[in-house]
């Protein structure tokens, strides 16, 4: 079973209505800005690859499968980067 974890809960409804940026240099630079902020050590945005996407997620509370539904329509990616512990990782 190919899956990814699936979020504890969605309490931010999406978006109604699009919103165009004018300014997408500055916007990029502040979604960077603020994902250091939140921890992230690298963060980056790109074009959207479904080569990339898991088929399905993982509930984590019972490890279920379920759909890995993402809205119609995505274009780009926010994707963040953390570093991890390599001794942990190597386990």
């Amino acid at each position: 079973m190919k899956v990814f974890r699936r979020p504890f809960a969605c309490d931010t409804p999406i978006a109604a209505s699009r919103v165009e940026i004018d300014k997408c240099e500055a916007m990029t630079t502040e979604i960077k800005r603020i994902a250091r902020f939140f921890g992230a050590d690298l963060a980056a945005i790109t074009q959207m690859d479904e080569r990339w996407l898991y088929p399905a997620r993982a509930d984590v509370r019972d490890f279920s499968e379920t759909e890995n539904a993402l809205p119609k329509g995505l274009t780009s990616v926010i994707v963040l980067g953390h570093q991890m512990d390599e001794e942990l990782v190597a386990t």
